[in-house]
């Protein structure tokens, strides 16, 4: 982090209880979702392996991404398109400058589309 903004400093550490999407989604009784924005600095890959089970039944996702690690143990932006590859999404758009930014991911099936050529 510091390489990318020395400027930024973390005076103390906070430790907050999470759930995992897959059990929020459970909980909640929700049985597809429309669409996630997804900004969480370097956890995105888990988060989403978190969601394994719901990814079938989500149609979009904005995932902010990175070709380099500024967070410890964050993923690049290729390890997270092949994990949405491996669950049937399609890098639709990337809005990528200097290797930071962000991808937009269509699950195609969750709209009943049959891509076709142009």
């Amino acid at each position: 982090m510091q390489r990318f903004h020395p400027w930024l400093h973390f005076k103390k550490h906070l430790k907050v209880q999470t759930i995992c999407v897959d059990s929020y989604v459970k909980k909640m009784k929700i049985d597809a979702i429309d669409f996630i924005h997804m900004d969480i600095q370097g956890a995105e890959l888990k988060a989403l392996q978190g969601a394994r089970h719901i990814l079938p039944r989500t149609g979009v996702i904005w995932v902010e991404v990175s070709d380099q690690s500024i967070y410890e143990g964050q993923p690049t932006s290729s390890e997270i398109s092949e994990y949405l590859a491996s669950h049937g999404f399609d890098l639709m758009l990337s809005c990528m400058s200097d290797g930071f930014g962000d991808n937009l991911y269509v699950n195609a099936a969750y709209f009943s589309v049959t891509p076709r050529s142009v």
